[in-house]
């Protein structure tokens, strides 16, 4: 009997033994391929700098920094930024935000402005300005911007607040009806591609306020959009309804499919419950990729549409 449970317990140890040997060698394989997924795109960075020796002279090489802080948010197993986490990471953040205002008596630290900008997708006029100087204005990869009095040099550019910073926004309309009401479409579809650094972003949905720009939410049943390429807002006898041109893209070899699938949605109330309505591109069982919508002074809607993930449409 006693041989019998030594046996056993010899027997089990060997099979922990071998387990935690499996699981130590799949952590070395990932661990050498991601040192040689660094190895790659630093030698990626190397080449850029050779090609644009301007880049050297540079203060404060920004590239360089955009690159640094590319590198510190991919995650090691996907090899790239986990987008997909980022209405997630943001409201973490927030509530750590919150916390630790009402715990740190530490040192209060103030953002130095730059004089610096990137790709801009949109601007609008903001409709509740009388003197028609505020400009609302979106960043490709820099989130939501205002300037109170575009027309004067001295007036700076304001981010909404730094959660918008991780946003990568595209476009922006508001409700003829209630101009406090705001719609601002996420995600960069036009440079959806493989890039040596995140250049542009997938989106999170479509946010909205309704009191001028103060305050914003994520419309829940947007947040699988992963590029929202335009949105417009149409009064249908006396009635607001939204319009957003939803489509896919690739990122870093990944597809980032919207669901339930790209096309024009339509809105009839304010955001909550969306209706795909455009055809389906013949020979194919998915719409079309809208790209643009525009609308005539008669109401009537125009659509521009783009290559779907499968070069379709």
């Amino acid at each position: 009997m006693k041989t019998k449970v030594v046996f056993i317990s010899g027997a089990l140890l060997t099979c922990i033994l071998l387990v935690l040997f499996f699981f130590y060698e799949i952590g070395i394989a990932n661990k050498d391929g991601y040192k040689k997924f660094l190895q790659n795109e630093n030698s990626r960075i190397g080449k850029l700098v050779s090609q644009n020796p301007d880049l050297k002279h540079i203060p404060g090489q920004p590239d360089v920094a955009a690159y640094q802080n590319y590198l510190m948010t991919i995650d090691p197993v996907l090899k790239r930024v986990p987008v997909e986490r980022l209405s997630v990471a943001i409201e973490t953040y927030k509530q750590l935000s919150e916390k630790n205002k009402s715990t740190s008596s530490g040192p209060v630290w103030q953002s130095i402005p730059a004089n610096m900008g990137g790709r801009t997708r949109f601007i609008l006029f903001d409709p509740n300005d009388a003197n028609g100087r505020k400009v609302w204005a979106c960043a490709a990869t820099g989130g939501l911007w205002y300037n109170n009095d575009v027309f004067n040099s001295e007036s700076t550019w304001q981010i909404i607040d730094n959660e918008w910073s991780r946003y990568s926004v595209s476009s922006i309309a508001y409700d003829p009806n209630n101009t406090q009401t705001f719609y601002v479409g996420t995600g960069e579809a036009e440079t959806a591609v493989v890039t040596y650094r995140e250049s542009s972003g997938v989106g999170a949905g479509i946010l909205k306020t309704t009191d001028g720009g103060q305050s914003w939410e994520l419309l829940e049943n947007t947040k699988d959009f992963a590029y929202v390429t335009d949105i417009a807002v149409r009064n249908e006898n006396g009635s607001s309804v939204i319009y957003a041109a939803v489509v896919s893209g690739v990122y870093k070899g990944s597809t980032f499919q919207s669901t339930p699938n790209d096309g024009l949605y339509r809105s009839a109330d304010g955001g909550t419950n969306w209706e795909q309505v455009l055809p389906d591109i013949p020979s194919e069982s998915v719409p079309y990729s809208p790209s643009d919508i525009e609308i005539a002074a008669n109401g009537k809607i125009f659509i521009g549409t783009m290559g779907n993930l499968n070069d379709a449409g």
